[in-house]
């Protein structure tokens, strides 16, 4: 600490007042900070549990406890959604809503989601044109790769200095 020189004495540090955004914005940053340590202290008794009870298992055990265990998987994760209807589409030009929804469990908003996905994620070489005809229920491929179809209407990814910006 820095003398004061005329009383020969050590200055006082003044205690700085901060705002209540300021406070607010600490305590979550506090609370941020707690609830990952909590996280990782729950997910390493997880893996002990899961650990002794692998050694230990008479009875079959652990596959009823990964069943039971949320956020938790063993082994590998299995193809992506996307990866699947890129399959699927590849293989049939025409697919019914119903046989998607019925193997799949994915309704209309989802695969809105999914078709974008198909024109948007995969590279443009790959891409999957596929366009929805909502009398029919009918998922059709209207074409594949770079190059936009004739007479498309959906999604389109953007260009800006020809250069694709998704």
């Amino acid at each position: 600490m820095a003398r004061d020189r005329k009383k020969g004495r050590e200055a006082v540090a003044v205690p700085v007042e901060l705002t209540a955004a300021e406070i607010a914005e600490a305590k979550k940053a506090k609370k941020k900070v707690e609830k990952k340590a909590l996280k990782a202290k729950k997910k390493t008794a997880l893996l002990n549990i899961l650990k002794f009870v692998a050694e230990q298992d008479d009875h079959g055990l652990t596959a009823e406890i990964l069943l039971v265990t949320p956020g938790f998987r063993a082994g590998g994760g299995g193809s992506s959604i996307l990866d699947t209807f890129k399959e699927l589409f590849t293989e049939q030009e025409e697919v019914k809503g119903l046989k998607i929804y019925q193997e799949h469990g994915i309704g209309q908003g989802e695969m809105r989601k999914i078709v974008r996905n198909l024109i948007k994620k995969l590279s443009p070489v790959k891409r999957i044109w596929v366009h929805y005809d909502k009398a029919s229920d009918t998922y059709t491929v209207m074409g594949t790769g770079v190059e936009v179809p004739e007479g498309w209407t959906g999604y389109r990814p953007v260009e800006v200095d020809d250069v694709e910006i998704i």
